[in-house]
């Protein structure tokens, strides 16, 4: 079992922002922390397109030395499981994040990570909305990058988990 540390101040952020948009999920909403074990059919269940729970639970972690996969206020979540800190997370729209040491992030940034995403609210314009929204994964913490399904993620997730498990991670600013 994963015990995620919801009160290390290297989670606050995530956790913020994943209480924020757990509505799309079929779990009950006072469900802060589950096994995906316990969830039916979680790749079709958890508001998160298949391919991206696929990604981050599945492909991504091949070269992790422990299971870390959990679910997070209905989102699929990537836990170290000495530490309890977030270090991946899967999105509604196909994106996923991790949070990387500075070098990885350097590196993936350089190859094309973005740490900014702006979701596409086309259908929404229509309803009012006047702008498209925008996440800025540094409202998260430190060194959170979005995947982009570039050929080093693996490697990077194995240096999210070690960094993760150090739990020496930045705190919220």
């Amino acid at each position: 079992m994963i015990n995620v540390n919801f009160g290390h101040p290297a989670n606050a952020g995530v956790l913020r922002h994943l209480k924020g948009t757990q509505n799309e999920s079929d779990l009950p909403k006072h469900t802060l922390s589950i096994s995906p074990d316990d969830v039916e059919e979680p790749y079709f269940r958890l508001g998160t397109h298949p391919d991206v729970v696929t990604r981050l639970w599945d492909e991504l972690t091949i070269f992790l030395p422990k299971r870390c996969t959990w679910v997070v206020y209905g989102t699929p979540v990537l836990v170290q499981p000495a530490s309890g800190i977030i270090f991946g997370m899967g999105s509604g729209v196909p994106t996923y994040a991790l949070r990387l040491p500075e070098q990885a992030q350097s590196e993936a940034v350089r190859q094309g990570a973005k740490t900014v995403w702006t979701y596409n609210d086309a259908w929404l314009k229509g309803l009012g909305r006047e702008h498209d929204t925008v996440l800025d994964l540094a409202s998260w913490g430190p060194n959170w990058v979005f995947g982009n399904w570039l050929p080093d993620e693996c490697d990077w997730c194995l240096a999210a988990y070690r960094y993760a498990e150090s739990a020496d991670l930045g705190s919220m600013p």
